[in-house]
């Protein structure tokens, strides 16, 4: 009998299935529903849901020398993602697309009780707003980035410069003032915050990549709370 998660989510990855040890096989061969992903030889596989999956069978079965054996049966139902919604502005007023279910996050921590379709925006940073439908499966926007001071690149209280930028390994970030008790962080498109450096002292701090993915990304400072510059960088191949 095949082990695992029976109801899923489009886009939901890392889902392990496993069987117990089939007696006199030496390898199992495993089929997965359409626009699922994974392989294995053992009696444990790993499923990435794509987006377009749909609801099907798992199935594995055990093989050594002689053939194959009987196949075990799993069914799998693929719930569909909501529409991905869009975050749209007028003033400090943001406005999701999605008229209901939805959830925001400034800096990729959640806004806790801001549900609705409407949040008044009293900080600068980076939002985004998640939609869950009624199977529970999750779409989230791509990030807005808002600021009461017209910030872009640099504020003109605080200036950056970041060099190498695209960079490989890591990069140095200087400003032309010291900063005291300073929190970094860096963000994604998607506004899922990747790395966070506090209690940041100094005007040179190095950046380490990490195991951020190559791709553009915003790095913001903030000091006594407010956030007073971003800047986007890039991480190179």
């Amino acid at each position: 009998t095949i082990a695992g998660t029976a109801t899923v989510c489009q886009g939901q990855n890392s889902v392990t299935y496993t069987v117990p040890t089939i007696t006199n096989a030496t390898s199992y061969v495993w089929s997965l529903p359409t626009g699922s992903t994974g392989a294995s030889t053992t009696n444990s596989i790993t499923v990435n849901f794509g987006t377009t999956a749909v609801a099907g069978d798992i199935t594995v079965k055990g093989v050594n020398a002689c053939g194959q054996g009987a196949s075990s049966t799993f069914a799998v139902t693929v719930n569909p993602l909501p529409s991905i919604p869009t975050i749209t502005a007028s003033g400090n007023v943001l406005m999701s697309s999605s008229a209901s279910d939805n959830e925001w996050y400034l800096n990729g921590v959640v806004i806790f009780g801001a549900n609705s379709q409407f949040y008044t925006a009293i900080s600068n940073g980076f939002y985004v707003v998640m939609v869950a439908n009624v199977s529970g499966c999750i779409a989230q926007s791509a990030a807005y980035n808002y600021s009461t001071t017209g910030i872009s690149e640099v504020s003109e209280q605080t200036e950056i410069i970041i060099y190498p930028n695209p960079f490989a390994y890591q990069a140095v970030l200087e400003t032309n003032h010291p900063l005291k008790d300073a929190t970094i962080n860096i963000v994604n498109l998607l506004g899922q915050n990747v790395l966070q450096k506090n209690n940041i002292d100094g005007q040179k701090i190095i950046i380490e990549r990490n195991n951020m993915p190559a791709g553009v990304y915003f790095i913001g400072i903030t000091e006594n709370k407010k956030l007073i510059v971003t800047k986007k960088i890039v991480v190179a191949d």
